[in-house]
């Protein structure tokens, strides 16, 4: 996935979503497919590496 704007923003979370999630960022392939972190959704990384 290629973005244009690179700054992530929480302004049009909502209350479940604010109170849910810890952190955002980018992540490469790589960094998702040996993440130990929650990641949603599960298994992205190999989803990725399916959709190349």
């Amino acid at each position: 996935m290629r973005a244009n704007e690179l700054a992530l923003t929480n302004a049009a979370w909502t209350a479940i979503e604010n109170d849910v999630i810890a952190d955002m960022r980018w992540w490469s392939e790589a960094e998702l497919l040996s993440a130990t972190d929650t990641v949603w959704p599960e298994n992205l990384g190999g989803m990725l590496a399916q959709a190349r």
